[in-house]
């Protein structure tokens, strides 16, 4: 079944109506296109049903950052206590790192940190709701980063890195890979 609006959402959008509700608002709501509905959903639906994480496909048009930052603040919002410790790992292609850093402060309420060789990553011990960016240039700097405790990984065109042995060490509770792969045509061609 393929899900349609017409026209932009008027009110929050719900994602769970179980002991809690769980929605997007209706001001985040109104910018998502029926792409990033169904993406958040299903990020959502696997994080509901304690999944480790999820892979997206990417495909032009897409605004992966976009649903993935709102995706996170969901979680936050709804089920982290405010008290404790909400750290994002971004590991990117260098060129999407502004894109990501956008996406991460105004759709996530993140406050985002681009990690280089002059990064003090003592600076982040005490932050409670902190988004790292790394980028592909700098992959060798996340051996530092490798004692933090992640509430989220997320890596983008993880196709490109996904043999490296740093990546595979990093771990979130729960994790997302974005990849512009298609596995099912490359598997049938």
């Amino acid at each position: 079944m393929m899900l349609t609006f017409s026209e932009p959402a008027k009110q929050s959008w719900v994602l769970s109506r179980g002991e809690k509700i769980v929605s997007i608002s209706k001001d985040v709501a109104a910018k998502l296109k029926n792409q990033d509905i169904l993406a958040i959903n299903f990020l959502f639906q696997n994080f509901k049903n304690e999944f480790q994480g999820s892979i997206l496909n990417e495909e032009d048009g897409f605004a992966t950052q976009l649903q993935v930052s709102v995706f996170l603040n969901v979680i936050y919002n709804h089920y982290i206590n405010p008290k404790n410790k909400f750290l994002v790992l971004v590991v990117s292609p260098g060129y999407l790192m502004q894109k990501w850093n956008t996406r991460l402060e105004n759709f996530a309420g993140r406050k985002v940190s681009i990690v280089n060789s002059k990064t003090n990553l003592a600076d982040f011990i005490e932050e409670s709701r902190l988004a790292l960016l790394v980028s592909f240039e700098n992959l060798k700097l996340i051996e530092n980063l490798l004692d933090f405790n992640f509430s989220s990984v997320v890596i983008d065109h993880f196709d490109v890195v996904a043999t490296k042995l740093i990546v595979k060490r990093l771990s979130g509770d729960f994790n997302i890979g974005i990849t512009r792969r298609n596995f099912y045509v490359s598997f049938y061609c």
